[in-house]
């Protein structure tokens, strides 16, 4: 059964911001290039969302896998729906107060 992927509110920030700064370092398609390779990383979570990091501790069912070695999307599944709750760029932490929007 495939989940539903829905990009919250943070994450879809977190992918314009990625955007606009990879394309000030290294153009337009390199930018797009690269959200292209995460969204399809995110969308690989429809088929198998039980992987990645638990990270209860942070926010209950909140689970992060990495991207490239240069990202960590941070997400959780409730029922049929996988929630990309953040992609946080190499060198980012996850916040100890994760709060979700």
């Amino acid at each position: 059964m495939a989940h539903k992927l829905v990009f919250r509110p943070r994450a879809a920030e977190d992918l314009r911001t990625t955007y606009v700064h990879i394309a000030e370092e290294a153009g337009h398609d390199r930018a797009g290039d690269y959200l292209e390779r995460i969204e399809k990383a995110c969308r690989t979570l429809q088929t198998f969302p039980e992987r990645g990091t638990v990270r209860d501790q942070i926010l209950p069912g909140l689970r992060v896998i990495g991207f490239e070695r240069s990202a960590s999307i941070a997400f959780r599944v409730i029922g049929d729906t996988v929630e990309v709750l953040r992609v946080l760029r190499r060198g980012q932490d996850i916040p100890s107060n994760f709060v979700d929007d």
